[in-house]
């Protein structure tokens, strides 16, 4: 297997991450949106967008968001990594929030 001219003598980090969607998912978010949170331990949960602030998603649970929306009031959240948090597909009813 050749280099090409142009590779050779460069160092390249290589991460284990889904390139294809590299910046999208947290651009993609919005408030409202259903989306999956890795915690710390490893644990996902099912959670709501609050807002999307770039490098940090804020979320809440469901029930947060329902009791927020109703009032008229912007649900309270809880800041994670935008890499911690991958967005869902309309296909997720909420029901499994813990």
């Amino acid at each position: 297997m050749s280099i090409p001219k142009s590779l050779n003598g460069r160092l390249f980090l290589i991460l284990p991450y889904d390139i294809g969607t590299l910046g999208m998912e947290a651009n993609a978010m919005e408030a409202g949106d259903r989306v999956q949170v890795t915690e710390y331990g490893g644990r996902k949960l099912i959670r709501r967008v609050v807002a999307n602030r770039g490098e940090s998603i804020l979320v809440c649970n469901e029930e947060e968001y329902k009791r927020a929306t109703g009032k008229g009031r912007e649900p309270d959240g809880i800041g994670f990594p935008r890499q911690s948090v991958r967005p869902l597909g309309d296909d997720s009813d909420g029901q499994n929030c813990p």
